[in-house]
This record gives C-alpha cells, sequence and structure tokens, in this order.
C-alpha cells in the first residue's frame, strides 16, 4: 500500500511544503529578546516560516546585527555562531556592580572611581588580544545541567561554571568621559562583553557595568541601519534585508541539470571529471539560479552537507533580484 493510498484512507492531510531556505540579516533593538525578533519573522512569514531560527543570541538591553534563518537554512546557524568572529561597540559605567553585568539587574556594590588614563585603559586593552579565559556570568543562556544559567540566577542559585577559553582579535578603547568608558571589541563567539568590561575594569582597579552594548558585525557582515520598533517590522523590512547565500558565503559554485539533479537530490553523491581540481565547500544549484544545497567536492566526488528541500532563491543570475514575499 503507498503512502497516498493510506492517507486517502485516514484522510490524512499531505505534508506541508517545506519552508524556503533564506536567511535576513536585521537590526534587533535594545530591549525585545532574540526569540521576540524571530517570533515577529515568523508572524510576518507565516506558513512559509514553519521552520525558523536565529543564529547567535543578543542580550534584551543590546542592540545591533542579528541574523534569522528559515527552513534549511537553520542548519547553518552553528556555522555563523562558531566560526565568525562579532564586533561590537559598547559603553561601560565604574562605580557600580550590578549581579547581570549590564544595567537590567540589582547593584551589587558601589565604590568610588580610582582615576585610570586613557592610555593605560589602551595598555589593558591591548594586554588582552588573543586567548582569553572567561567564566560565563551567572545572567547568561550558557546551560547547567540542561537549563539557562539564568533560570538558577532568578532564583537566587548562582551556578559558577569552569572558565571557557575565548579569542579576543581586537579590543580598542574609544574615549573616557567621566564614569563612563567606550570600547569597540572584536572577539570569537561566546564571549560575554559584559564580563570582559568587568575584567578590563579590575585591572584599572576599579567595578563596573555595562550600559549600552551594539553588534555592528558579524565575519565581514555589517549591522543596517535601524528599522524602528520590532512589532512595526512587516514583510517590506524583511524583503529589504535578505541575504543571498551567495553573498552571504563565497564559495564555488556547482550546476546540476537533468539526471544529475534527480540523483543529487535524492541523496546520491556524484563523481564528475567536470569536479577535477575542485575541493572544499560549494554552493549546488539548479540552471534557473535556485540553490539547492550547500556540498563538499572531495577527490572528485560531490556529497550533500546542507539540503535546502524548499530551495533558496539566490542573485546567481540576475544581480538585481529583490526578494517578494508572498502576503
Amino acid at each position: 500500500m503507498t503512502l497516498l493510498q493510506v492517507r486517502k484512507i485516514y484522510k490524512m492531510k499531505p505534508a506541508p511544503a517545506p519552508s524556503p531556505a533564506m536567511v535576513f540579516a536585521l537590526h534587533k533593538p535594545a530591549g525585545p529578546t532574540s526569540f521576540d525578533v524571530v517570533h515577529q519573522a515568523k508572524r510576518i512569514l507565516g506558513k512559509s516560516a514553519r521552520k525558523i531560527g536565529h543564529f547567535g543570541t543578543l542580550d534584551p538591553f543590546a542592540e545591533g546585527l542579528i541574523l534569522v534563518g528559515t527552513g534549511g537554512a537553520t542548519k547553518l546557524a552553528d556555522r555563523f555562531h562558531k566560526d565568525f568572529p562579532k564586533t561590537y561597540v559598547a559603553t561601560g559605567k565604574l562605580g557600580v556592580q550590578m549581579d547581570t553585568g549590564d544595567n537590567t539587574g540589582d547593584i551589587l556594590k558601589s565604590s568610588a572611581i580610582n582615576p585610570t588614563s586613557l592610555e593605560r585603559w589602551q595598555e589593558i586593552a591591548t594586554s588582552m588580544v588573543g586567548e582569553y579565559w572567561q567564566a560565563p556570568p551567572a545572567f547568561s543562556a550558557t546551560k547547567h545541567e540542561g537549563k539557562a544559567l539564568y533560570e538558577y540566577a532568578r532564583r537566587g542559585i548562582v551556578i559558577e561554571k569552569e572558565p571557557v577559553k575565548r579569542e579576543i582579535y581586537k579590543l580598542k578603547v574609544l574615549s573616557i568621559e567621566n564614569e563612563f568608558v567606550h570600547f569597540e571589541a572584536q572577539v570569537s563567539s561566546g564571549t560575554y562583553i559584559r564580563t570582559l568590561f568587568e575584567d578590563m575594569a579590575k585591572a584599572c582597579d576599579n567595578i563596573g557595568h555595562l550600559i549600552k552594548l551594539k553588534r555592528t558585525q558579524i565575519g565581514d557582515l555589517v549591522c543596517p541601519d535601524a528599522h524602528g520598533e520590532l512589532k512595526a517590522w512587516n514583510h517590506e523590512t524583511l524583503e529589504s534585508h535578505w541575504m543571498p547565500f551567495d553573498e552571504l558565503l563565497q564559495l564555488g559554485i556547482i550546476t546540476l541539470e537533468g539526471r544529475d539533479l534527480e540523483l543529487f537530490s535524492n541523496g546520491q553523491c556524484l563523481t564528475r571529471d567536470q569536479f577535477a581540481g575542485l575541493e572544499g565547500e560549494v554552493w549546488v544549484v539548479k540552471a534557473d539560479g535556485e540553490m539547492m544545497a550547500m556540498g563538499m567536492i572531495e577527490n572528485n566526488v560531490l556529497k550533500s552537507s546542507i539540503m535546502f528541500p524548499g530551495g533558496a532563491p539566490s542573485r546567481l543570475l540576475d544581480k538585481n533580484l529583490k526578494l517578494k514575499l508572498s502576503l
């Protein structure tokens, strides 16, 4: 008995069409959570976004670049979260320590500010570039026994985790204005900027917390201009911030047609002379320019890494193509 016959007997609804794979580079405003951004995007996209998620959390008090993916694009989340450095601009306030490390928490203690020159701040910042061991803050999404640390912290339980090796690529103190320190940091994923500032302040014999944080870049992707309050986002917001895969990651292109397209779509590896001399990751596309997968070529063999069963629009054939979401 075929699946179609079973569906007719039990009056089963056909399986929903897979979501198209798309990525949107958005500017999260300060206040909403990263989940709020995903929820709003899902509300806008409706049924075309049955599968959706973000590529790395931003704290609620922070603003800046957040990537949201749909369909098969969600499988790229770990790639962007782990492999691409994040760049931030931030402002810290000296003299007050908060339990959250930012301005959303409760005051732990206050102290007089130890005056420190801009030059000394920069010396400390320069000394921190490179390998950096950081223990995640109590109020963070880091997991402990399956739950986020902030869930424990909100109940008054502080879980101390072992420091984790991170990387600081760049750290520059931009200016100091009274108790405020403005700085820019480029760091590996998983680095908490509020904890980084606390460590910087401690090296200057001070305490402090973050009051502003903006993620300006993920890899080479630059944060777009702000596009209003989250609740005001609409189809046009997403359409104008769509990032085609061929612009998101610069990879080689393999075009498949006919029997090769059919075989590859069914999960088979392909060995072809045309792959000679090609190694590593590639985008696999149809003749009409629609992307169907991220593939890997090794020893003239093409195999799929991530399939996009719902397809993925691109600008390979039309550099001026604009995404049009169905209403």
